[in-house]
């Protein structure tokens, strides 16, 4: 996604696009988890170009998160000056895949200027082989809501 550039507005609602074009392809035969650095904050008293554009974005398609620390930031600007929300595991509201999502410290290994953001989700995925048996259960649905992730 475009950084905040002067004048990046149009690249943004761009990309937001493509997401959407895909989304609607997919909507109604997968379930959709959308993940990256977004390059804009869902945090309610945010509301430059990039935030608003993210936030009817995730209206629009009925996406939103789950963070257990939903203060916490996602990335820390390397002059040590600023920080902020940026990075997301979003899901569609009524799809319940997702069981939490945790920003996880800031560790002086990551050489990144994003921490890591963790998930752990509902979604179970049938395996015809355990340890190269076949599987007893035949009948079992291959996804826990009846749609394959994309």
């Amino acid at each position: 996604m475009p950084t905040m550039m002067t004048g990046s507005e149009p690249q943004y609602r761009e990309h937001l696009d493509k997401i959407s074009s895909i989304i609607d392809k997919y909507d109604n035969t997968h379930s959709i988890i959308v993940t990256g650095d977004l390059n804009g904050s869902l945090i309610a008293t945010r509301n430059n170009n990039h935030d608003k554009l993210l936030k009817e974005f995730c209206r629009k398609h009925h996406l939103n998160h789950t963070f257990e620390n939903t203060r916490d930031s996602t990335f820390y600007h390397h002059n040590g000056k600023s920080c902020s929300q940026i990075d997301y595991i979003l899901e569609k509201k009524d799809t319940d895949l997702l069981r939490s999502t945790i920003i996880e410290d800031q560790y002086h290994s990551n050489g990144s200027a994003h921490v890591p953001i963790r998930a752990k989700t509902n979604i179970s995925i049938a395996s015809d082989k355990i340890k190269g048996k076949k599987s007893k259960s035949q009948n079992q649905k291959p996804y826990s809501n009846g749609k394959k992730p994309i």
